[in-house]
């Protein structure tokens, strides 16, 4: 059903891109299959863990991931979107970019631990309920892996390749739901199991996108070439001129 559904929203004709690179319709209909199959993935993945958590223990789960998603929301800078615009540009360096992300990734990881590892259990408690210093600690390594994937993933997209964005895109909550569904089958899911499936799946996702974007080419020598180009048109304009 979600092929023939795809296929049927190619088969409108919406046009392409003003660069004619791609069909829309195409792009709108993996787009939609893409986002079906990630919202299938997590109601599978919650429905394993709120079962077998609990009330108690999922809240637990909910209170520890608040940690890394505060950080994320607040600390992410926008450079995905940055990321978008740059690689859309016609000016991309996929190499620069991945080097930013490494190192403010690693910054604002350093800075997290820093205030986690001064911060009291008494003070941790405080803000995050249930939780214990040693789980916040750990649940921080969910914020680089967060940082990472949608920074990285955001490459492909700006470079308009939406159907390996699309595909890489369903690592995480395939890798996710896969993790889940190990862990209850071994009877094994805790607050702390959850957790790393869900470091373990933003890691794959990211390095899945590192991999895609390793053989984007990096800028090339004398400049970006919109610059040298325009450059070369007011040259030649300057000597019709004369």
């Amino acid at each position: 059903m979600l092929t023939q559904m795809k296929s049927l929203l190619a088969s409108l004709s919406l046009g392409r891109s003003p660069d004619a690179r791609f069909n829309l319709s195409a792009a709108i209909g993996s787009t939609m299959l893409r986002q079906l199959l990630s919202s299938a993935l997590y109601f599978v993945a919650l429905w394993v863990t709120t079962r077998q958590l609990g009330p108690h223990h999922n809240g637990l789960l909910v209170t520890a991931l608040l940690l890394p998603q505060t950080l994320y929301a607040v600390l992410n800078l926008g450079l995905a979107s940055s990321h978008v615009y740059h690689m859309s540009s016609g000016t991309p360096d996929a190499a620069a970019m991945r080097r930013v992300n490494w190192t403010l990734a690693g910054a604002l990881w350093g800075l997290a631990l820093l205030a986690l590892g001064l911060s009291s259990d008494a003070m941790i408690g405080r803000y995050l309920p249930g939780t214990s210093k040693d789980t916040a600690l750990y649940a921080s390594l969910l914020f680089p892996a967060m940082l990472l994937a949608a920074w990285t993933v955001s490459l492909i997209q700006g470079a308009r390749d939406y159907a390996t964005y699309n595909k890489t895109a369903l690592t995480q909550p395939f890798i996710f739901c896969a993790g889940v569904l190990v862990l209850g089958a071994l009877e094994a899911i805790s607050v702390v199991s959850v957790l790393s499936c869900h470091i373990l799946s933003q890691a794959a996702l990211w390095l899945v996108s590192e991999a895609r974007v390793h053989r984007y080419p990096a800028a090339p020598p004398g400049g970006p070439p919109t610059r040298r180009t325009a450059a070369g048109l007011t040259a030649v304009a300057e000597r019709r001129g004369a």
